[in-house]
């Protein structure tokens, strides 16, 4: 087979198939597989291609392009943002046949001792094995236990719409709202739901699967089942009014955290991480007038800035920082707004503060490197105690921040260190190419 020539293959459970086009993300792996194999490995000087991945790309799948139609696995550890091949992992299969048999048929002894029994519980979930269900139930393995993200076999099977698999799984006593440990899980009525599995859904419901069960992740929304369906048009298909029928409500944040009030300051976050400002502002009032937290004025004000309203979010910053002197996310905001509102003195003096309080938060040093390098006062402009600012928070980002390295060129630039600068310029190109790769 010439190098070049593609092969298709069938890929089973978890693995993957690759394009096979040996784009940037592959050659990476192409390059730093050739620089660490000896001359006398079996792979050594012969051409390869990736056709295959598992488990996030932690074992790749090469075909050896030297017309044995040989299979190679091999591991990879990540290190930063290299890669590296772990060699003595390496497997050799001598054909495709081969490896779909060892590596992935549930039934084979070989897979089964490597896989982790709760994978393989929830593998054969996946694929309406019914027998191994039981088997690995059996054995003692935990009918509950997770992977993220397929969440546990009953989510597993609800998403891949494994009727039987699921009325096995409710049977040997399998939790119908357990998921994975992240703040807000999705549940497999929600796996059903988003994959439009009626027959599904309605099993789940049947057997009391909650309607309204709510998640939160850092997109925000949907947040619930009711709520998935509505964000895609969906409000008159069966399965709305199944969930309608069911006492599925439309959710609001205020209710979610009425029921998880444990997780409002992850839902708080989540909500102004996602960008939900108007959502965020209605949140934290509703909160604050409960129980006021530096950390809620911090959050308020955020949303306030990002809504253009930057003497509301001056006055929540103040609050946050009144209640918490030491609260150098608030100390950093209020910096912003003072420098929107030409209040330079006053923006310096916050970064200042900020710095002061947590001397390891590089973001506020960089901030206060870029105040002090671009002011046109005397009074808030110090070139040289801004490069210093600037190295110091390239330092502390490990030299992967590119604004860090961009501010650092421009400081050099200003104190007349060209040749400094021209090096930041190509290292901050360097690193923005290297994370397009990524």
């Amino acid at each position: 087979m010439m190098p070049n020539e593609k092969r298709q293959y069938d890929f089973l459970g978890p693995w993957w198939a690759t394009d096979g086009d040996s784009g940037p993300w592959e050659q990476r792996f192409l390059d730093k597989l050739q620089s660490q194999i000896g001359p006398e490995h079996v792979l050594y000087g012969l051409p390869v291609r990736i056709v295959g991945s598992y488990g996030g790309s932690q074992e790749l799948l090469f075909e050896i392009l030297d017309g044995t139609g040989r299979l190679a696995v091999i591991g990879v550890t990540w290190e930063g943002f290299e890669h590296s091949f772990s060699l003595p992992d390496t497997t050799i299969y001598p054909n495709f046949e081969v490896f779909k048999t060892r590596r992935m048929i549930p039934e084979h002894d070989q897979y089964l001792a490597k896989k982790p029994a709760h994978l393989i519980l929830i593998e054969a979930a996946e694929e309406g094995n019914l027998d191994l269900i039981r088997k690995q139930v059996e054995m003692g393995v935990d009918i509950d236990a997770f992977d993220f993200p397929t969440g546990t076999a009953l989510c597993a099977a609800a998403e891949n719409n494994q009727i039987e698999s699921v009325k096995l799984l409710i049977e040997l006593g399998a939790d119908l709202e357990k998921t994975d440990d992240s703040p807000m899980p999705m549940t497999a009525l929600f796996k059903a739901v988003s994959e439009g599995h009626y027959e599904m859904a309605r099993l789940l419901l049947e057997n009391k699967a909650d309607p309204n069960a709510m998640f939160l992740t850092r997109s925000s929304t949907p947040r619930n089942c009711l709520e998935f369906l509505k964000s895609r048009k969906l409000e008159n298909t069966p399965l709305y009014k199944l969930l309608l029928n069911h006492g599925a409500e439309l959710p609001t944040y205020i209710k979610l955290v009425e029921k998880h009030p444990e997780k409002t300051t992850y839902i708080v976050e989540a909500v102004v991480s996602a960008q939900h400002f108007d959502d965020a502002i209605e949140l934290t009032t509703y909160l604050i007038e409960k129980h006021p937290s530096s950390t809620l004025h911090y959050q308020r004000g955020v949303a306030y800035d990002m809504t253009n309203n930057p003497m509301a979010a001056l006055s929540d910053f103040d609050a946050a920082i009144a209640l918490n002197a030491a609260n150098y996310q608030a100390l950093y905001s209020r910096a912003l707004v003072q420098r929107k509102l030409g209040r330079l003195q006053a923006c310096v003096a916050d970064l200042e503060a900020a710095v002061n309080v947590n001397p390891s938060d590089y973001i506020s040093i960089n901030a206060l490197a870029g105040a002090l390098l671009r002011s046109e006062h005397e009074s808030t402009q110090n070139l040289e105690r801004s490069c210093n600012l600037a190295t110091e928070a390239c330092k502390l980002s490990d030299w992967n921040d590119a604004v860090c390295i961009a501010t650092l060129a421009e400081a050099f630039r200003k104190t007349g260190n060209e040749s400094k600068a021209i090096e930041m310029d190509q290292k901050n190109a360097e690193l923005r190419q290297r994370e397009t790769l990524l």
